[in-house]
């Protein structure tokens, strides 16, 4: 759509004078503003985040530096949202997941152009992220002290559709929501989180201290830890995604008017980001760090009046933080191969509405709910992104300076041994971990990290909680589904017959306890789902209610070295398959009867993972439950969407084990998220992504051969 409106800034003006009326005024000296310049500038973000369920805005006097007495035309060309006097806006409906540009154009009142900027909307999925577990930091000055911008991201991540989640932090203020947690407060710096220290070690004395800094060496010195406060404050729970709010405190005293000594601050300031920036890199090398761009102030003279007389004019720090968010743009853009990612906190924030009437820089209610849902937009298309199979190959699976590498290296990352392709190739893997598909496989398959067993298990141990699957032939054709772009898309296979032997299954899914036993059996390398140590160094459930979910954030390597240790094995597809349907060919694992919300995980009332065995109508005759619903499940198979046609009609194929090489691996659904419907449940529908994936929604369930 293209809409040009008539921007009048004259109302904002009658708003200003009215406000100023109610000051003294001797306190009044009114700060002179310059004309609309000749070319504006714009602080257009390469990213604009949207979800459906929450409005998300671009108001154009947050992007422009102008004087506000001037009028202005503005028109937004873009396939969604609407445009109203103030602003664009967007409520997203699920229909509109995608990405769509949007170019925003500036003219005077003759159409003369002044200035245009491109960026892109991303609408991500509702339920980016479901089933997944995840740990949040956030990190500011007095905005987040505040708290209410946390307790807005909080209620929203407590709605249906999203993952199971944990806000780390030491710091607690009164207003703080009971889950809400942070390291927010007044009046710091990027600096004073690399520095300030006090050496009485007490709560209320590290209000004055940084969380990250601590004693270190003899003569002990004040050193950055950030390890260190993972490790101690907590708990060993490493976040997976950490955002910082900073910048207010940094550069409010710059002055527009020396622009030598502006850019020197800043510079100044990048410095010390950039330093804390790479201590969380080094500690958390699997965190997704946000860095919020700063935030306009309030649009009102008559609120920095209240604030500082006339020692600090609003349009002066106008200018600095505009010419702040220009480097912020320029600094931290680009970065994403360093897990770092800007968040556009700036342009969804009404700075009339926002803000009261006499604060300057701090939002009203309103305005800090703008910022929560800024933050939790970015946050959501973050998890989309971690939701979404990888589509490497085999030809490109590394990549360093734009070419395919060798493999010369090696590092040992979540329990697959990965051969790099070289210095530059192995940092990214260290840094990236489990949720990078790079290995340049040059004819040898990545090797599993040895599995660690302090004894071996019996077979009666090892048997205990599994389901006999009596072996059968079941009839392979009709429509399957393949499901790849979130969609299931169908395929024909022609009618012949499969043989599976007879098999043990898991009774349940492996859950989050099964998973910390195998850790804690000398396993850590396999660390994953976000799982935490406790004060002694044991791995637990992130809260002890948790423990029974079934496991999830697990590649294919970490299942299968589980499996392992387990004395188990994956299930082929095949076996899978035929333990759902049976050798009747069951729509579901119950029969065939159209699935409800007594018989599975899924749908519109799905809320996140439910403990295994919470649905009994929906287990197979045999008694497996959570075969449709609650968490896919990894198979051993590679994928290959003909495999099942070469065999050709009428040939029986015994006990198949998929393709002999690949690199995309087999999982089977089931699918539990809010938009699933009943075909996700059937067994017709196979998945496929890539063995480094370590999506929320896959999980482990384990297999033994009858008579092994």
């Amino acid at each position: 759509m293209n809409r040009i409106l008539r921007y009048n800034l004259a109302a904002l003006i009658t708003l200003l004078v009215a406000s100023l009326a109610a000051v003294n005024a001797a306190e009044t000296t009114s700060e002179s503003e310059p004309a609309a310049p000749a070319s504006l500038r714009l602080t257009l973000p390469p990213t604009v985040y949207a979800v459906p369920g929450v409005e998300m805005s671009l108001y154009f006097a947050n992007v422009i530096l102008a004087a506000p007495a001037e009028e202005f035309s503005f028109a937004v060309t873009c396939d969604v949202g609407e445009t109203d006097a103030q602003r664009w806006k967007l409520n997203a409906t699920a229909k509109q997941v995608g990405e769509y540009p949007l170019t925003l154009k500036v003219s005077d009142n003759s159409g003369r152009l002044l200035a245009q900027g491109t960026t892109q909307v991303r609408v991500v999925p509702a339920d980016a992220g479901c089933g997944q577990d995840i740990a949040l930091l956030i990190v500011g000055d007095s905005l987040t002290h505040a708290s209410q911008y946390p307790n807005e991201i909080a209620r929203l991540l407590s709605q249906p559709g999203n993952p199971t989640w944990r806000m780390l932090g030491t710091h607690k203020p009164a207003a703080a929501a009971e889950n809400v947690a942070h390291e927010g407060y007044g009046g710091w710096t990027w600096r004073a989180f690399n520095t300030r220290f006090n050496p009485d070690g007490t709560l209320a004395a590290r209000t004055n201290s940084s969380p990250f800094v601590f004693a270190a060496g003899d003569p002990p010195t004040p050193t950055l830890d950030v390890g260190r406060y993972i490790a101690e404050r907590c708990g060993g729970r490493a976040p997976d995604y950490v955002t910082f709010m900073l910048g207010i405190n940094d550069c409010f005293g710059l002055k527009a008017d020396n622009p030598q000594a502006l850019e020197a601050g800043i510079t100044a300031v990048f410095q010390e980001a950039d330093q804390l920036l790479a201590a969380f890199r080094q500690a958390a090398p699997r965190a997704e760090l946000g860095v919020c761009l700063t935030t306009p102030p309030n649009i009102r003279d008559a609120a920095f009046v209240a604030n500082y007389k006339t020692a600090y004019p609003r349009w002066n720090w106008r200018q600095v933080q505009h010419r702040l968010v220009e480097r912020q743009l320029e600094h931290f853009g680009q970065r994403e191969g360093e897990n770092t990612f800007l968040v556009p906190t700036e342009l969804n924030l009404d700075i009339a509405g926002g803000y009261p009437d006499n604060n300057a820089v701090h939002p009203n209610v309103t305005g800090y709910q703008q910022i929560g849902v800024s933050i939790y937009a970015w946050l959501k298309s973050r998890l989309a992104a971690r939701d979404e199979p990888q589509s490497a190959t085999a030809e490109r699976l590394c990549i360093v300076d734009g070419k395919p590498a060798g493999n010369d290296l090696y590092a040992d990352i979540a329990g697959v041994r990965l051969y790099a392709c070289s210095e530059a190739c192995l940092k990214q893997i260290q840094e990236k971990g489990a949720h990078v598909g790079l290995v340049e496989k040059s004819g040898r398959e990545p090797e599993l990290i040895p599995v660690q067993r302090s004894r071996e298990r019996t077979n009666e141990e090892i048997l205990e909680g599994m389901v006999l699957i009596p072996g059968g032939e079941f009839a392979r054709s009709g429509e399957y589904l393949v499901r790849r772009n979130r969609k299931p898309e169908p395929e024909k296979i022609e009618g012949y017959r499969v043989q599976v032997s007879s098999f043990y299954m898991d009774r349940y899914e492996v859950t989050i306890e099964d998973y910390c036993k195998f850790l804690n059996d000398g396993n850590e390398k396999y660390l994953a789902g976000g799982i935490p140590r406790d004060p002694d160094g044991k791995f637990v459930p992130p809260k002890p209610e948790l423990a029974k979910y079934p496991i999830g954030g697990v590649n294919y390597f970490q299942a299968r070295g589980y499996a392992l240790w387990a004395g188990k094995r994956l299930p082929t597809e095949a076996e899978w398959e035929f333990a759902h349907g049976g050798p009747q060919g069951r729509a579901y694992p119950w029969g065939n009867d159209e699935p409800g919300q007594t018989r599975a995980n899924f749908g519109p009332s799905f809320g996140g993972r439910r403990p295994v065995g919470s649905f009994p109508e929906g287990r197979t005759p045999e008694g497996v439950f959570d075969l449709g619903g609650n968490i896919g499940e990894w198979c051993a198979d590679y994928f290959d969407e003909n495999y099942y046609r070469k065999p050709g009609p009428e040939k029986l194929i015994k006990d198949p084990q998929g393709p002999k090489t690949g690199f995309l691996r087999v999982y089977r659904l089931g699918c539990q998220c809010k938009d699933a419907t009943a075909t996700d449940l059937r067994g017709n529908l196979r998945c496929f992504a890539s063995p480094f994936r370590a999506a929320g929604c896959v999980g482990i369930r384990c297999v033994v051969t009858a008579g092994s």
